[in-house]
C-alpha cells in the first residue's frame, strides 16, 4: 500500500499538514459532530481534529464497525479496545449521525472523482447512501489515482484533503437541496 511506504518523519509532516486543513476547511467550522476514525495501518492521523473539536465544543464520535448487522456506527469513546490485529475500537454510547455533521473517511486509494478504495467491507458506502452530512476523505497524495475500479453501489465523498491539495468532487448545496448523493465519474467492473 502506497500509505505504508512513506517514512515516518514525513507522514509526521504530512498528517500536520492533512489535518491543518481539515481545520481550516468551512465544513469542519460549520460542524458541531465530526465523525471520525482512529488512524490504523498507515491511514492519516486525526487527532489534532479531534483536539480542534473539542476545543470548539464540537461533539466527537469514532467508528466502529457492529456485529449484527456489520455496519458502521459512531461511538462517543470512554475506553479503548484493539482486536486480535491491532484494529482500535471505541468503546462507550452510541450516537446519531447530526445533519450537521462531517463525516472524515479513510482509505487506501482515492481517485479525481471522489471513488475511493476502502478495506473491502463497503462500511463507509454505506453509511454515504444513508446520511447527508458532507464527507472528507483523509490521504496522502500518493494515495491519489487518476481512476479507481468501482461498482454501482461504490459512492464517491465529497471532498479528499491530503497534504497537498484540497479536491471537491459534489455540490454540497444540490445534495443538501435533493437530500440524496449524486454518482459521479462512471463506473468500471473489475476484472
Amino acid at each position: 500500500m502506497a500509505r505504508n511506504q512513506i517514512l515516518d518523519e514525513i507522514r509526521t509532516t504530512h498528517d500536520r499538514a492533512i489535518q491543518n486543513r481539515i481545520i481550516n476547511h468551512p465544513w469542519f467550522i460549520n460542524a458541531t459532530q465530526v465523525l471520525l476514525y482512529e488512524a490504523f495501518d498507515g491511514e492519516v492521523a486525526t487527532q489534532r481534529i479531534a483536539e480542534s473539536a473539542r476545543e470548539a465544543g464540537k461533539t466527537i464520535a469514532y467508528s466502529r464497525i457492529t456485529a449484527t448487522p456489520r455496519q458502521l456506527e459512531f461511538i462517543r469513546p470512554t475506553t479503548w479496545s484493539h482486536t486480535s490485529m491491532g484494529l482500535p475500537v471505541p468503546q462507550g454510547p452510541t450516537c446519531l449521525v447530526e445533519d450537521d455533521a462531517l463525516i472524515i473517511v479513510p482509505g487506501v486509494l482515492f481517485d479525481l472523482n471522489g471513488h475511493r478504495l476502502g478495506m473491502g467491507g463497503g462500511y463507509y458506502d454505506n453509511l454515504l447512501s444513508n446520511e447527508s452530512a458532507p464527507s472528507i476523505g483523509l490521504a496522502y497524495e500518493a494515495q491519489v489515482v487518476d481512476e479507481v475500479p468501482t461498482f454501482e453501489w461504490d459512492l464517491p465523498i465529497d471532498c479528499l484533503v491530503t497534504e497537498t491539495t484540497t479536491y471537491h468532487f459534489s455540490d454540497l448545496e444540490q445534495k443538501k437541496w435533493t437530500g440524496s448523493r449524486r454518482l459521479l465519474g462512471s463506473s468500471v467492473a473489475l476484472p
